[in-house]
């Protein structure tokens, strides 16, 4: 199951959530002794809020809140130790203060530490410590400790063994929070069945919930419902919407789909600008599909300047990645020297390449170049 990526910053994560909950603005007053007050202070000094932005202050008072026991001043401390903003980076120090907040129930701290243990900037990766950091974190409630839970038991790892029915329990929780990874791998199960209870239109409903919250995959998932059908009335205006609301995001298998609505027509306006567009962009996050209909179009001199070169390049990269179309087009520039000097050794190597997975003008290419036999 594919999962989308999310930012593995503990110190941006904490801090969206830290930021947005927090009471506005002071005027001017005492110095607070109270941790919490401690802990608003630093944040105002971090942001300027009612007072001249000091990283200098702002870490000052996150120092004396978190000396307090305050456990989000703590969590905060420990990301910024991990990030080194305003401090020397100092992971040791990072565990130490995110693990005081985590023992009084923060569960931001949980998942910092939990993301810490997954291994990078040196250290070593612990899964165990990974699971049990996530679990506790879980277990108080937190969706996206929840719906980690489920990915663990969906996959499987060397600590939790493979259990979709534990994994389902687990992400039943999240969606119930409405967390939109969860809402998305719920549709994925309903549409593949490893429980057995396959069902395309109860994956078009969890799907819908997700992208309605802006969730790329779903969206994509949802165009691609409306586009063949599948539960659901099929509707291509539907799929044109939703794979350009997920294009628009980033995802590159929406861009080539809603490229090629624009390049047909499909119930949008017919715009080969805008197709060449939205496959250049996937094309560029190494979409194989797209990167052959962009050398297409620097062949043959659609939408932009004919380009040999150009063409040559992109079929290369399609062709690197498997795709056989591309291969073939990579060698019959290959062979004619068009783009790319001629190399006939390089150019049967290719429609060799693309033969072997059935493509029609590879196979007759091997033929026409294939030794005479000799007549004895």
């Amino acid at each position: 199951m594919k999962y989308p990526p999310r930012c593995r910053n503990p110190f941006v994560g904490l801090l969206c959530l830290a930021f947005y909950l927090l009471p506005s603005a002071y005027g001017q007053r005492d110095d607070p002794v109270d941790a919490e007050e401690q802990f608003n202070l630093a944040v105002d000094y971090k942001e300027g809020r009612g007072v001249p932005q000091n990283e200098a202050e702002a870490l000052k008072w996150f120092q004396k809140s978190a000396d307090q026991g305050y456990d989000k001043a703590q969590c905060v401390l420990g990301s910024l130790y991990f990030a080194g903003m305003g401090v020397p980076k100092n992971y040791a120090l990072s565990l130490t203060w995110w693990h005081k907040a985590a023992e009084q129930g923060n569960t931001v701290a949980m998942l910092n530490m939990a993301s810490f243990h997954m291994g990078g900037a040196g250290m070593p990766r612990s899964m165990s410590e990974v699971v049990k950091w996530t679990k506790k974190a879980a277990e108080l409630g937190d969706a996206e400790a929840q719906y980690y839970m489920g990915g663990f038991f969906y996959t499987g790892n060397e600590v939790v063994a493979r259990n979709p029915a534990e994994a389902v329990k687990w992400w039943r929780k999240a969606v119930e929070q409405g967390n939109p990874n969860a809402q998305y791998n719920m549709g994925v199960l309903y549409r593949d069945g490893p429980l057995g209870d396959k069902n395309y239109t109860e994956a078009v409903e969890w799907w819908r919930k997700a992208a309605e919250q802006g969730h790329p995959l779903a969206q994509y998932s949802l165009g691609q419902s409306y586009e063949n059908g599948n539960g659901v009335k099929q509707d291509y205006a539907e799929a044109a919407a939703w794979y350009l609301k997920a294009a628009e995001q980033g995802d590159s298998v929406a861009q080539t789909r809603i490229a090629k609505f624009y390049w047909h027509g499909i119930h949008v306006e017919k715009n080969k600008d805008e197709a060449f567009k939205w496959h250049k962009k996937a094309a560029d996050q190494g979409d194989a599909d797209s990167q052959q209909e962009v050398g297409s179009c620097y062949l043959l001199g659609v939408v932009v300047a004919k380009d040999d070169a150009e063409a040559v390049k992109w079929f290369r990269k399609a062709a690197m990645q498997g795709l056989a179309p591309s291969q073939c087009y990579l060698a019959a520039c290959i062979e004619n020297g068009k783009g790319t000097p001629k190399n006939m050794a390089e150019a049967l190597y290719w429609y060799k390449r693309a033969a072997a997975q059935g493509e029609p003008e590879a196979v007759k290419a091997m033929e026409r170049l294939a030794p005479p036999k000799h007549k004895w």
